[in-house]
C-alpha cells in the first residue's frame, strides 16, 4: 500500500488530500463553537441588491475597415459593446439547526438586462464600411455603413444550500457547503445592418439577423464561506463556488435581407444537451449587531465578485451561405463583475 502510494503522481496526490480535507470538514465533529449574536436555531432572511456588467466572448457587430491605403485589404478596428452596469436583486431564506452548527437556504436571483451599440459611417466614402460579425459569410464580402447590434440577457437562478459552520479560535468562522443549483437563461441578439448609398445597396441590401439561445440547467454546487471579525462587529468576507449543471438548449437563428427573390435563412436545434461549469469569487466587508439580548442580529455586507460561465455563448454563426448547418458551437464564455449590496436579519 505503502508502496502505491509512493509512485502516485503528485496531482493525484493533492487530490486525493484536499478530497479527505473535504470529507472530514464537513462530516468530522465540529470544532468548539463560540456563541453567536442570534439565536443559533433561528432563520436568516436576506435581501440583495446586484449591481453587475456581464460581458460575453465573440459579440462584435463587426469591423469598421478604413482601406484607404494602396495597399489595404482591410485595416480596421473592431466595434463592440460598450458594457455597462446594470441592477439585479437576490433574496435569500435560511435555517438553522443543532445550534447553528447545520443550516439550509434557499435563494433566488434575477438578473435581467440589455447591451446595445450602433455605428454610421459617411455613406458617400466608399473606402471606409463595416464588415458585419453576424452575418452569413458569402461570396460577395457584404460592405455596409450603418449598423446596430442589441443582446438581451435573462438570468434567474435558484440555489439549495447545506452547510456547516466551524470556529477557529473567536475571529474566523468558515463554511463549507454543497446542494443543487437551478438555473434558466435566456439570450437574443437582434442586429441590422443598413446601406442607403445606392451603389451599395444594390449589391449589398439592408439585412437583419435575429439569434437565440434558451436554455435550462440543473446540478450540483460546492462552495465556502469565510469570516474573519476585526472587531466592534466588523468583518472580512470571502465567499467562492463551483457548480456543474447538465443543460439543454433551445437554438434559432433566422437572417433577413432585403431583396426580392428566396432571402431568409432560418436554422434551429432544440434539446441540444451539454454540461456546464460555473465559478464565482466574492469578497468584501460588512458589519453586524444585535439587539433585544441577542435573540435578534442585523447585518449588512458590501462584496465584490467575478463570475465565469463557460461556453455559454451558443448563438448560431453559420459556416457559410452554402452551409448555413455549419456552425461551430460554442461561440465563447459569459463573465459578470460586480457589487453585491446585501442587508440580512437573524432571529
Amino acid at each position: 500500500m505503502n508502496s502505491y502510494i509512493t509512485r502516485m503522481p503528485r496531482g493525484a496526490k493533492v487530490c486525493c488530500f484536499f478530497m479527505v480535507l473535504a470529507w472530514s470538514a464537513i462530516f468530522s465533529e465540529s470544532v468548539h463553537l463560540t456563541e453567536s449574536n442570534a439565536d443559533k436555531n433561528g432563520m436568516h432572511v436576506s435581501g440583495s441588491f446586484l449591481y453587475w456588467m456581464p460581458q460575453q466572448d465573440n459579440m462584435s457587430l463587426g469591423v469598421v475597415n478604413d482601406a484607404t491605403g494602396t495597399l489595404d485589404l482591410v485595416k480596421g478596428y473592431d466595434q463592440s459593446f460598450d458594457y455597462e452596469f446594470k441592477p439585479g436583486f437576490s433574496v435569500e431564506l435560511r435555517k438553522y439547526f443543532r445550534e447553528g452548527e447545520w443550516s439550509v437556504s434557499a435563494e433566488y436571483t434575477w438578473f435581467h438586462t440589455k447591451e446595445s451599440v450602433d455605428v454610421s459611417l459617411d455613406t458617400s466614402d466608399t473606402l471606409v464600411s463595416l464588415l458585419p460579425s453576424w452575418q452569413i459569410p458569402s461570396f460577395s464580402n457584404p460592405q455596409y455603413h450603418q449598423g446596430a447590434e442589441t443582446w438581451y440577457l435573462d438570468m434567474d437562478l435558484v440555489d439549495l444550500t447545506f452547510a456547516r459552520e466551524y470556529h477557529m479560535g473567536n475571529r474566523l468562522t468558515y463554511s463549507p457547503s454543497f446542494g443543487l443549483r437551478a438555473a434558466w437563461i435566456g439570450q437574443k441578439i437582434d442586429v441590422s445592418y443598413e446601406n442607403t448609398n445606392p451603389s451599395f445597396a444594390f449589391i449589398w441590401p439592408t439585412t437583419t439577423i435575429m439569434n437565440r439561445s434558451d436554455s435550462w440547467a440543473i446540478g450540483p454546487r460546492v462552495g465556502c464561506e469565510t469570516l474573519f471579525e476585526l472587531g466592534h462587529g466588523v468583518r472580512l468576507i470571502g465567499e467562492g463556488s463551483y457548480d456543474l449543471l447538465y443543460t439543454e438548449y433551445s437554438l434559432k437563428s433566422t437572417q433577413t435581407s432585403d431583396v426580392t427573390t428566396a432571402n431568409q435563412y432560418t436554422v434551429s436545434a432544440t434539446n441540444v444537451g451539454s454540461v456546464r461549469s460555473h465559478i464565482s469569487l466574492e469578497a468584501g466587508i460588512g458589519w453586524g449587531t444585535c439587539f433585544s439580548k441577542g435573540h435578534y442580529a442585523l447585518s449588512i455586507n458590501a462584496l465584490y465578485g467575478f463570475q465565469a460561465f463557460f461556453d455559454q455563448n451558443m448563438f448560431w454563426k453559420s459556416l457559410d451561405t452554402q452551409a448555413p448547418g455549419v456552425s461551430t458551437l460554442p461561440n465563447g464564455n459569459l463573465y459578470i463583475q460586480g457589487l453585491t449590496l446585501q442587508v440580512a436579519f437573524e432571529f
